[in-house]
């Protein structure tokens, strides 16, 4: 925002909005009776905690709105201070070391919004946080502590938000959770599997009565040991589910023979837009892949068992690809544009095909086993082929893949702009300017960096 515009709007507001870094004593005694929305910004110095007040002399505090505090304190706060907010609508203690959120926090029946992110010490909340009917939006993201989440989550009747990514120590969310009507965005997920977990955890079985939008990590935890569980699973019906992450990092196997029957369960809508499949262990993508065809970005990581890359090059708005650590995958060819039999393998030059037709960045990283990268299709050429690969490509990373030789031969009809070899001793060899083999199919790259 512009200076001028920022003092402008600053003195409509100077007697209802108050943005201080002055001391916590100082706050309290200056506090006029007209402010309602209050930031402080100050910081206490380690080991330091806010002076005990008495309960008057938080009168001022009871008219605020909003709250935000971008500093500090020693982990707890006063019981007495959380009382006297009732009238509160934003709650924002976001990276401010909190250890423990007082029980009374359940009091402040008008709060919207509560924001705790960022607290890395805390490992509980209280029961009494499901008492606020009111509250929108609770944002728990980056409690790399957070145990668990009260049971009684369900009496969250108003609850649309819920953001609890990277709470790593977070085993499970309750079944509660399915209660929860208005709940339109959860940003990860973590769904046990197994009959025989906690019955009060969120099952894979339960995402079909989720009705989630915009943004959704799946994390998988737990042992799958029956398969009709998985019959239960279902994402399909989540037609404003645009971006999707499933992660199998923590799933272990007693019937299942791989992952794959857990990601044919767990089908998306067609309108999704970005896929992101972590640890998968079968041997072939998901049986509703090619059918996304909406699918602008996909990412691809840890596939410990595939030998062979799934086969995207028709998906017709693919713009962004990136494959990550796929150890068996030794050659990358046809099957790769999505050629399936014989008779495409053999394409004349009459023929017009197009694959990855959008496409414009691709990553290959970590390909311990990969040596080959081949044009894949018999009748393409140099000279006159009407059979396009890439024609968008604009930026190409080859990543710590010792094993690879060459790049293929296409790559000279594309409009790469940005080309990155890295940690491929070989492939850099044979890419040196002039004197390399496979120079002549990046000569006309403009922003060319190799390193072994």
């Amino acid at each position: 925002m512009h200076d001028i515009v920022h003092d402008f709007v600053q003195s409509l507001t100077k007697d209802e909005c108050l943005i201080t870094d002055a001391d916590f004593d100082s706050v309290v005694k200056g506090l006029g009776e007209k402010v309602r929305h209050l930031t402080l910004t100050f910081w206490l110095q380690s080991g330091e905690s806010l002076p005990l007040l008495p309960s008057n002399a938080y009168d001022n505090f009871k008219n605020l709105r909003s709250l935000s505090w971008f500093g500090s304190f020693s982990g707890k706060i006063d019981s007495n201070f959380i009382l006297q907010l009732k009238c509160l609508r934003t709650l924002n203690l976001s990276h401010c070391g909190l250890s423990e959120v007082p029980k009374e926090i359940g009091e402040l029946i008008h709060l919207r919004h509560v924001d705790l992110s960022e607290n890395y010490g805390l490992k509980i909340l209280p029961d009494s946080i499901c008492e606020l009917y009111n509250l929108y939006i609770l944002n728990l993201h980056d409690c790399w502590s957070l145990e668990k989440l009260p049971d009684n989550m369900g009496k969250l009747i108003s609850l649309k938000h819920l953001y609890v990514g990277v709470c790593d120590k977070l085993e499970y969310l309750p079944k509660g959770i399915l209660r929860l009507k208005k709940l339109k965005r959860i940003d990860e997920c973590v769904v046990v599997c197994g009959e025989d977990e906690d019955r009060a955890a969120l099952q894979v079985g339960d995402l079909r009565v989720l009705n989630l939008e915009g943004s959704l990590t799946i994390n998988l935890k737990g042992n799958v040991n029956d398969e009709r569980e998985l019959e239960k699973a279902q994402l399909w019906h989540m037609k404003k589910l645009f971006h999707l992450r499933i992660t199998f990092e923590d799933v272990f196997y007693k019937q299942t023979k791989s992952t794959i029957e857990i990601l044919n369960a767990l089908r998306p809508h067609e309108n999704l837009e970005s896929l992101d499949i972590s640890y998968h262990s079968g041997t072939t993508c998901p049986n509703w892949m090619m059918s996304l065809h909406n699918l602008r970005i996909i990412y691809l990581y840890g596939w410990s068992e595939c030998k062979f890359l799934p086969p995207l090059g028709k998906l017709p708005y693919l713009e962004k690809l990136t494959l990550v650590r796929m150890k068996k995958v030794e050659k990358i060819g046809g099957e790769f544009l999505g050629i399936v039999d014989s008779d495409e393998t053999s394409l004349t030059s009459s023929s017009s095909t197009s694959f990855f037709p959008e496409l414009k960045q691709l990553e290959i990283s970590n390909m311990s086993g990969l040596e080959e990268w081949e044009v894949g299709v018999e009748g393409w050429n140099k000279e006159d082929s009407e059979i396009s690969i890439m024609p968008c490509l604009s930026s190409l990373q080859i990543n710590f893949c010792r094993g690879i030789k060459t790049v293929p031969d296409f790559l000279c009809k594309t409009p790469l702009q940005d080309l990155v070899i890295r940690g491929c001793p070989m492939l850099s060899e044979r890419c040196k300017q002039d004197s390399g083999e496979e120079w002549p199919k990046i000569s006309h790259i403009p922003n060319i960096k190799i390193s072994k």
